[in-house]
């Protein structure tokens, strides 16, 4: 028996990092600018990149509510057989709206997620928009100072609510 749970120890444990090393090697073959293509008009573009995650964020000048970033990547990531992944709780694909008291200006956050998965299941895409407020707009005025998160990092489905 203690040869048997030695055995099914050491197997469960090979295949957890041929599991791993095939994740990093998913992440580590799949080039950023491949899969988030970041417009033209973009600024403040920042890059990290490492085993497990590729991001990269970057700001535009775009009223609230960035609906044309959305078809966009909505578009592109159609065009390169990514699929939504619409069960996710992370997946609302609706803009949210909190204050952020961890701040001391205590800003005004407008947040949207979406998440898209090739076929395959290897990778998965999370796409964040985030406007900030430091400020009271009148009820006429949009934010326009968006923020974007893209991530490429390996496949995986978030836990339920």
């Amino acid at each position: 028996m203690k040869n048997y749970i030695k055995f099914s120890f050491y197997l469960a444990l090979y295949f957890s990092i041929c599991f791993l090393n095939q994740k990093n090697a998913i992440a580590e073959s799949t080039s950023l600018a491949e899969i988030c293509t970041i417009p033209a008009d973009a600024y403040e573009m920042q890059k990290i990149s490492n085993e497990s995650l590729k991001q990269i964020t970057y700001k535009l000048q775009l009223k609230y509510p960035a609906q044309e970033i959305l078809n966009f990547y909505e578009n592109e990531f159609k065009s390169k057989k990514f699929i939504p992944m619409e069960t996710e709780w992370l997946n609302s694909r609706k803009w949210c709206y909190f204050i952020d008291s961890t701040k001391k200006e205590k800003p005004s956050i407008y947040l949207f997620e979406a998440a898209w998965s090739d076929r395959s299941k290897t990778i998965r895409i999370q796409l964040m928009l985030r406007y900030t407020l430091f400020e009271n707009l009148s009820e006429k005025e949009a934010p326009s100072n968006l923020e974007v998160f893209c991530l490429v990092l390996p496949f995986h489905e978030s836990p339920p609510e």
